[in-house]
């Protein structure tokens, strides 16, 4: 790694001109628009979901007797809590300007008003040709500028229940507030890096390094969603640059930090950038693989939204990881004193004490099983609500508030619960007995009605509709398709037996989220402890390292829950991957140190100097990162919320219990037991006196 340093250093002029051309060409290249503008949020399942498959069989074997399978229906729905009637002036007028204004994008009929029950809402029923251009996406389009242009009276609401303009809205949720999510979290790493740092330079540069190893990222994702099988997400444009700020503030700061204590220790500025770069920069590579991987793993993932929000942040951050081992050192070498105006830490005659921190080690190296205790016991009860968490499947509470879908699913649900969104279709291959199939779908409690059967068109399927009575996608449903298919395949046992429907979607989805979480757990673990065992060169510490984080990970999920009183389907694998991989920058920065140090100091003493000297360094990054992911509840999705909640919370709590406290008391309670390395020379016989450079 010195090598590395020093031609860094050398070349620094070379560098920062290659860095500014190349992400000038990159970044005017980029096919943005291509790769982002029309991301979707449908998160389709494998081919192998039995919903899917479900699906297939009904296009495979249904399509000349259904003669209307190319038309659709969509659904505006006027609500009035004082009591609607047909004749309602703003339906009238909405019915006149849809049949007017969507004449030419297929649109098939308009139904007549319809009321529902309550008296309170009325129904207009849309349905497109499906086989006539533009019947799709900007037809919906259309028919949603149309619906927003009505005059309503205060307190009418209107609604607009389309799969498509969901999406839409979805996007618009995340895309609106992303200039000001954006905003508060450079402003929150520029007021760190004045405090820690107290200089210009000190902030302007390492904010210009994060800048352009952003855009640089962005870009890269950019050219590769579509150039590449690389997928592209609806949340890449939101949450890859505060990710990348987050991550690459760590970076800077590490760096800077070591460079400023070298200066102080009496180090000309040259060689103390050397040194900095030499023993920080290890740590740094292995705080961006152990993101790399923890994100990275989720394209082996089922769900299309892990699939390609995880390697975009791989991405994004192996390139702010070449910018942070480059572009960053070579431009402090550039600066020089420069970087440190008005301060000059060269003067400073010996490292700075920091009485605070220094505080905490002694603390820790009195009392290390006390610490951990109360610690542990201080997490735990959150950690219990994390495990307890109600995950909740519900598609229309991601959807913006007050957005026309929103409007459109709340309405239809709540005053036309009867309108096809749970009606469910069993599919039998080849055809087997009707009367035997509709006796077994009755024995489901759940089931309303059975419809009558629809023979294939080749002769080589049946299906019979059915409807349940409790609301579709809700865990009763589900179970309700669960029964279905289990009283059928029964009742046809060498036949394929599968359901269609919204429920039978979710429950897919329910299942393939288990496995996916499964999957993510067990690949990030086993990569990010790997990381951690050869950087460390011990095969104890990566184990309780990660313990530590899945805990506050645990406890930050509990306090989501406390405060949402469900999470959203997503959060889960988004708190775990983003809190597992960016905690353990920190765990790395202090676990080097902590290596470092016992080895020159010996194990109480080196314990001290290690939370010491990292201290204002991990107090620095967690603010950062606690207030990139924070800006993100500005938000008005409601999963973006959540993910934002718990790795904000989380963080703190790494930065100022776990990571200072928990961590390493636990290794003053294993002394050199902490650093077992079976394949060579290793921590557990380290020489006192003998400083250390990990390479």
């Amino acid at each position: 790694m010195e090598s590395f340093a020093r031609l860094v250093i050398r070349f620094r002029w070379p560098i920062l001109a290659a860095w500014l051309v190349g992400v000038a060409v990159l970044v005017a290249s980029a096919p943005f628009g291509q790769a982002f503008s029309e991301h979707g949020n449908t998160n389709p399942l494998p081919a192998s979901a039995p919903s899917l498959r479900a699906q297939d069989l009904l296009a495979a074997h249904f399509k000349s007797t259904q003669p209307q399978s190319a038309l659709f229906s969509d659904y505006v729905i006027v609500v009035d809590p004082h009591g609607i009637r047909p004749d309602d002036e703003a339906v009238v007028q909405i019915a006149s300007s849809l049949r007017t204004g969507l004449a030419s994008y297929g649109l098939w009929s308009i139904s007549l008003p319809l009321g529902s029950l309550d008296r309170k809402a009325l129904m207009l029923v849309v349905t497109w040709d499906g086989k006539v251009a533009g019947s799709g996406q900007e037809g919906h389009r259309q028919a949603a500028r149309i619906i927003a242009a009505i005059h309503l009276h205060p307190g009418v609401t209107a609604g607009y229940a389309s799969g498509s303009i969901a999406n839409d809205d979805i996007n618009q949720g995340i895309d609106e507030r992303l200039p000001l999510s954006l905003a508060l979290a450079v402003t929150a790493a520029t007021v760190v890096l004045a405090v820690i740092f107290r200089s210009i330079l000190g902030v302007i540069a390492p904010l210009l390094s994060i800048g352009l190893g952003s855009a640089a990222g962005m870009a890269a994702i950019a050219h590769a969603g579509v150039h590449t099988p690389l997928l592209t997400a609806s949340f890449t444009p939101q949450l890859v640059p505060v990710v990348t700020l987050g991550a690459g503030t760590n970076y800077s700061l590490f760096l800077m930090s070591r460079y400023r204590e070298e200066l102080e220790r009496g180090s000309p500025h040259g060689e103390a950038l050397v040194i900095a770069l030499t023993r920080i920069g290890s740590a740094v590579a292995a705080s961006a693989l152990t993101v790399m991987v923890a994100t990275g793993v989720m394209a082996f993932a089922g769900l299309d939204l892990f699939r390609s929000v995880g390697p975009n942040v791989a991405v994004a951050i192996a390139v702010m990881l070449l910018c942070g081992l480059t572009f960053m050192p070579a431009l402090m070498a550039v600066l020089g004193r420069a970087m440190w105006w008005p301060s000059h830490p060269e003067r400073q005659g010996g490292v700075a004490p920091m009485r605070f921190w220094t505080a905490a080690g002694r603390l820790v190296a009195s009392r290390p099983a006390v610490i951990a205790v109360v610690t542990v016991v201080l997490l735990v009860p959150f950690a219990i609500f994390g495990l307890r968490s109600q995950i909740s499947f519900d598609f229309i509470g991601i959807l913006p508030t007050g957005s026309l879908s929103a409007n459109g699913y709340q309405a239809l649900e709540a005053h036309f619960p009867q309108t096809g969104l749970d009606h469910e279709t069993l599919v039998v291959s080849p055809p087997a007995d009707e009367a035997v199939l509709n006796a077994a779908i009755k024995r489901v409690a759940d089931v309303a009605s059975v419809g009558t059967s629809l023979p294939g068109s080749d002769g080589q399927a049946i299906a019979m509709p059915f409807t349940i009575t409790t609301p579709a996608g809700s865990t009763a449903s589900m179970q309700a398709v669960a029964d279905v298919s289990e009283q059928a395949q029964r009742a046809a046992p060498a036949h394929t037996v599968l359901v269609a429907g919204r429920s039978a979607f979710e429950r897919d989805q329910r299942s393939q989220l288990g496995s996916d979480l499964r999957l993510i757990i067990l690949l990030a673990s086993v990569g990010i402890g790997l990381i951690l065992a050869v950087l460390i060169r011990s095969v104890t510490s990566p184990l309780y390292l990660l313990a530590t984080i899945g805990l506050s990970t645990l406890s930050a999920i509990g306090v989501c829950q406390l405060v949402y009183g469900h999470l959203e389907y997503t959060t889960p694998i988004f708190a775990f991957v983003f809190l597992v991989a960016l905690g353990e920058d920190f765990n790395i920065l202090l676990i080097t140190r902590l290596r470092e140090e016992v080895s020159r100091l010996g194990q109480g003493e080196g314990t001290v100097v290690a939370v010491a000297t990292t201290g204002r360094t991990l107090s620095g990054c967690g603010l950062v990162m606690a207030g990139t992911f924070g800006a993100l509840l500005t938000a008005r999705i409601s999963v973006v919320q959540q993910v934002a909640l718990v790795v904000a919370f989380g963080v703190l709590l790494d930065t100022f219990l776990v990571r200072p406290l928990l961590v390493p008391s636990i290794a003053e309670l294993l002394g050199r037991w902490n650093w077992v390395w079976p394949f060579g020379p290793s921590g557990s016989r380290l020489d006192v006196g003998k400083e250390v450079i990990l390479r």
